[in-house]
C-alpha cells in the first residue's frame, strides 16, 4: 500500500455496483482494511482497527466462514495474525459476472495506490496456522482447495514482449484480463505486481531488506465467474 486514498478497492467481486458484491477495501483515508457484503443493497462488513503500513509488503488475508445461515464469520489476518473477526452477512450464492482486481464495481470509487505480487482465491476457509505458514508460498497446480492463483509474471506463449493476461497458475484456467497495462518482458523474474493505478501488472524489485511477500486474501468469493459457497477463501 503506497497510500492512503479511502474507498480503495484491492478486489470488488460483484454482478452490479451494489448488488451482491463481496469487497475487500480501505474504505478510510486512515487505512485500516474492511470485508463488506452486499446482499442486493443489505450489507454489511468488519474493519481492521489499525491501518495497514505504507511502502512495505504486508500479508492481508480475509476469511469467510459460515454454519450455513444468514450471517457468518469474517475475519480479517495481516501477516498471519488476526487483525478482527465479527459477523457478516452470507453472501448470496450467485454468479458474479464482474470480479474486479484494482477497483470498484461503482465508478465513481477511487483507484487503489497499492502493488500485489501473489493473489490466491480459496474454496475453503483458511485457518490462521495455514495463512501463517502459506504467506510467503506459491502453491503448486492441483493444490486441494486452491480455485487460483495469480503470480503475475507467468509467460503466456504468445508474444515476447509482453502480456496482457494473467495466467492463473492453480490448474484451474482461470485468467484474468490485465487492463491499460501488461505484464513486462522476462516474465519469469519474479516479483510481479497489481498497480491499481494502471489495474494490474508492472514488475516490481521488493523493498530494500525485505522479501517479496504474497497478498492472501483468504474469504468466501469463488473465482472468475464461480458461483460461491459457504466458506471460501482468496489469499
Amino acid at each position: 500500500l503506497r497510500s492512503h486514498r479511502g474507498n480503495e478497492r484491492l478486489i470488488d467481486f460483484g454482478d452490479s455496483a451494489l448488488a451482491n458484491n463481496v469487497v475487500l477495501y480501505f474504505p478510510l483515508t486512515t487505512g485500516q482494511p474492511s470485508l463488506w457484503v452486499s446482499n442486493n443493497g443489505s450489507s454489511s462488513f468488519i474493519t481492521a482497527p489499525d491501518p495497514l503500513p505504507l511502502n512495505q509488503w504486508v500479508h492481508l488475508a480475509a476469511v469467510f466462514t459460515s454454519p450455513g445461515g444468514a450471517a457468518g464469520t469474517g475475519s480479517i489476518f495481516t501477516n498471519g495474525v488476526l487483525a478482527v473477526s465479527g459477523s457478516v452477512k452470507t453472501p448470496a450464492n450467485v454468479t458474479r459476472p464482474s470480479p474486479l482486481v484494482g477497483r470498484s464495481n461503482t465508478s465513481s470509487d477511487k483507484l487503489a495506490d497499492f502493488r500485489i505480487d501473489n493473489l490466491r482465491i480459496w474454496s475453503v476457509a483458511r485457518t490462521a496456522q495455514q495463512l501463517a505458514e502459506g504467506m510467503n508460498n506459491v502453491y503448486a497446480a492441483g493444490t486441494a482447495g486452491l480455485l487460483a492463483q495469480f503470480q503475475f509474471s507467468e509467460e503466456d506463449g504468445t508474444t515476447a514482449n509482453s502480456s496482457g493476461v494473467a495466467l492463473d497458475s492453480s490448474g484451474n484456467g482461470r485468467t484474468m484480463t490485465l487492463f491499460n497495462t501488461t505484464i513486462l518482458p522476462n516474465k519469469l523474474t519474479r516479483p510481479r505486481f497489481v498497480e491499481t493505478t494502471a489495474w494490474v501488472g508492472q514488475r516490481l524489485a521488493p523493498p530494500v531488506g525485505e522479501s517479496a511477500s504474497t497478498l492472501d486474501l483468504s474469504y468466501l468469493a469463488g473465482s472468475i465467474n464461480q458461483t460461491y459457497g459457504a466458506a471460501h477463501s482468496v489469499t
